[in-house]
Parts: structure tokens; C-alpha cells; sequence
């Protein structure tokens, strides 16, 4: 009932910035936080529960780690998916090492690198991948609303 000339929103357990009823809320560390409203001098205190956003999980094509020859040299691009998580967030791959070995492409490792989720820069190496060939994607970075982090790798065994 109060116009935002008269209203103050601060926070504990995080941080918030913003105005005029457009806020943007980032939490730190721990399980809960408290959002405080002080209008017309009346202060309400809404403590909240927090949880933090787990790694996604590395994909390419329909996610599998084992996957015929002929549908990996289709993939285009990867990704970075989040799973079991309350929230739709989005997460875009930065950079990631790849390495190529085994089936009669590969016979000794060849390592390459990706920048962003374009699988673009190893199109070369991806169509010389046949079955047998394993192809592990490691250091892989990643970029989201919390920032950028680094998960866990993937390995793809082609057949």
C-alpha cells in the first residue's frame, strides 16, 4: 500500500540491487536468507530457504556416453544441461579439452580444444572418429547465472 518512494528492501544472507520494484537477489553461502520490506516505517522480514544450484551435466546429442559413430559425427554443438533442479537455468559451455583415441582414427591421442558450445573447431577430428574411437571432454567450463565454474568431464564411446 505504500508507493517504492517510501519503500526499503534490504537482505541478509546475500545481496540485492535494484529499484522502483525491480529487484535482482543473489544469496551467499549457507541454507537460508532473509528478505527485510520496510514501508511507511514498518519494517516485514521474509526469511526463505536457499540451496545451491548443483553442476550441470555435460551433453552431446541425446546425452549418452555410448552412441553409434554415424549419430556423433551428426552433433553440431554441445551443452550443458541442469538436472534435477527447482529452477530452469540456463548454462552455456565456455571451453572444454578434448581428446580423441582408439578405432582406426586414433591410434595414439590427439588433443583438441572447443570454445564455446559450437563443436565447429573439432569438425575435422569428429568425422575421422569411427567405432571404437572414445573421445573425453575434460576441464570443462562453463557459464551460468552464478557465474562461470568447472564440471565434471564426459567421456562418449562410439560404436
Amino acid at each position: 500500500g505504500s508507493g517504492w518512494d517510501k519503500t526499503k528492501v534490504s537482505m541478509t544472507g546475500g545481496t540485492i540491487s535494484g529499484n522502483n520494484g525491480r529487484f535482482t537477489v543473489r544469496v551467499g553461502a549457507g541454507t537460508t536468507a532473509s528478505i527485510t520490506v520496510n514501508a511507511d516505517g514498518k519494517a516485514s522480514s521474509f526469511p526463505f530457504r536457499i540451496k545451491r544450484i548443483p553442476d550441470p551435466v555435460f551433453k552431446i546429442g541425446g546425452g549418452k556416453s555410448r552412441m553409434p559413430a554415424v549419430e556423433f559425427k551428426n552433433q553440431q554443438y554441445c551443452r550443458a544441461d541442469l538436472e534435477n533442479f527447482d529452477f530452469d537455468l540456463k548454462y552455456n559451455v565456455v571451453s572444454a579439452q578434448v581428446y580423441f583415441i582408439g578405432g582406426a582414427g586414433f591410434p595414439n591421442v590427439v588433443p583438441a580444444t572447443i570454445n564455446g558450445n559450437s563443436l565447429a573447431g573439432i569438425a575435422n577430428l569428429i568425422q575421422r572418429a569411427g567405432p571404437g574411437t572414445s573421445i573425453s571432454f575434460e576441464n570443462i567450463k562453463v557459464s551460468g547465472p552464478d557465474g562461470e565454474r568447472t564440471i565434471d568431464g564426459r567421456s562418449f564411446q562410439l560404436y
